[in-house]
C-alpha cells in the first residue's frame, strides 16, 4: 500500500509540472492500468446480494468503466502536453 500511494504522489507531481506532463500523463495511464486487475476481479466476485452496491455486478462494472475513462484521460493529458 505505501508504495502505491507513493507512486501515485510521484504521478500527481509529475501531471502536474507543465515540463513534466507528458510524462506525468503516461505514468497515470501506466498506474490506473496496473488497477483494473483489481477491479476485473471485483467484477467476478460481485454478488447482486452484496449490501454495498460496489461490491454487486453493477457497482463493480461502474468501477471498471470509471478507471477505463481514467486512462483516456491520462493520454490526452499526455498528448495535449506534448
Amino acid at each position: 500500500m505505501t508504495v502505491s500511494g507513493v507512486a501515485e504522489a510521484v504521478v500527481g507531481v509529475l501531471v502536474l509540472v507543465p515540463c513534466s506532463r507528458p510524462a506525468g500523463g503516461l505514468a497515470a495511464a501506466v498506474l490506473i492500468t496496473c488497477y483494473l486487475v483489481s477491479h476485473a476481479d471485483a467484477l467476478r466476485r460481485a454478488r447482486p446480494e452484496r449490501p454495498r452496491l460496489l461490491e454487486r455486478p453493477v457497482g463493480a462494472a461502474a468501477r471498471l468503466v470509471v478507471n477505463v475513462l481514467y486512462i483516456v484521460w491520462a493520454i490526452a493529458v499526455a498528448r495535449s502536453a506534448a
